[in-house]
């Protein structure tokens, strides 16, 4: 089974080549115009004038995109389609609060649940438990751990020389 890129991809692929059919047929019918005749036409026979195609080709563009648009919202709807459920949204409960890397796949954690908060430490072999640290006397641990997007952009922009 394709993944969420890949299956993307595709359906981008097969809607270019749809436009690139619908352009290929409409310029076709432009090119032929009319009926391909050898000689005159016999006088018994009246010759009929052909619809314009403007407005066909019009419609058809128009239904394409139509479809294109329902295809990507539809796409759009299948990846998002929890921002539309009722509830209260919850904050995650477990949060590294910090992490320092001490060198060769070695780091010490500081991670809080709820109001714990405990020091681990990470090595090639796995994660140990080196402190419990004492509880938090506000839910300081609750709070966001990553500043808002405008004070991280702020100091983004003040360390630029």
């Amino acid at each position: 089974m394709p993944t969420g890129g890949k299956r993307y991809q595709a359906l981008l692929r097969l809607a270019v080549r749809g436009i690139a059919a619908l352009a290929v047929l409409i310029l076709t019918t432009a090119a032929v115009g009319g009926p391909a005749t050898n000689g005159p036409a016999p006088a018994s026979l009246p010759i009929a004038p052909l619809p314009d195609v403007g407005g066909s080709v019009i419609r058809v563009v128009g239904a394409l995109a139509f479809v294109l648009a329902l295809l990507f919202g539809g796409l759009w709807l299948v990846r998002h389609w929890r921002r539309f459920l009722p509830g209260p949204v919850r904050t995650p409960e477990l949060r590294v609060l910090e992490c320092r890397a001490l060198g060769g796949r070695q780091a010490v954690w500081l991670v809080g649940y709820r109001r714990q908060r405990l020091l681990l430490g990470s090595t090639q072999q796995g994660v140990s438990l080196l402190a419990q640290l004492p509880d938090a006397e506000t839910d300081e641990v609750a709070m966001d751990a990553t500043p808002d997007f405008a004070i991280a952009f702020q100091h983004l922009l003040q360390r630029k020389p």
